[in-house]
């Protein structure tokens, strides 16, 4: 993935790293982290947000979408994906994610549903995407004790 990630990005002024979302390997803070569609393949979600906090700057923030937990039918799902490969995914509740968040020292400052009207999910039939999160989450996240409190 990094070597095609590289293919593409010839020419352009650009840093490739390989790391786990429990463990990246950097170590300067951001103003922004966005983590879309990925949660869902992470069984727990607390390292995950304790290192999305440790990257970022006391005022930054993180910009989560992911599948709705009534998406799936029980707690853990193996999707297909193509070529014969295949991931797991969980279920993750909205207690989950507070709970979560909570215990990182991050709060949800803002929690939205993503609706996409049908006609344009219609419009656009193979963008899997669109309908994915026409059934998700989207949230906004920031550290507890952030100039801006939640």
């Amino acid at each position: 993935m990094l070597a095609v990630a590289r293919g593409k990005a010839d020419g352009l002024e650009a840093r490739f790293v390989e790391g786990t979302l429990e463990s990246i390997p950097l170590q300067e803070p951001f103003d922004l982290v966005v983590c879309s569609l990925v949660l869902n393949h992470v069984e727990n979600l607390l390292p995950c947000f304790r290192e999305m906090s440790r990257l970022l700057r006391p005022d930054g923030r993180i910009i989560v979408t992911d599948l709705r937990s009534s998406f799936w039918s029980r707690k853990r799902k193996v999707i297909p994906l193509f070529h014969g490969l295949a991931t797991d995914s969980f279920r993750h509740t909205l207690a989950d994610y507070k709970a979560a968040t909570c215990a990182a020292g991050l709060c949800l400052k803002q929690r939205r549903g993503i609706r996409f009207d049908r006609e344009i999910i219609a419009k656009y039939p193979g963008y899997l995407h669109l309908w994915l999160l026409s059934a998700g989450y989207a949230f906004d996240i920031r550290k507890a004790d952030a100039p801006e409190p939640c």
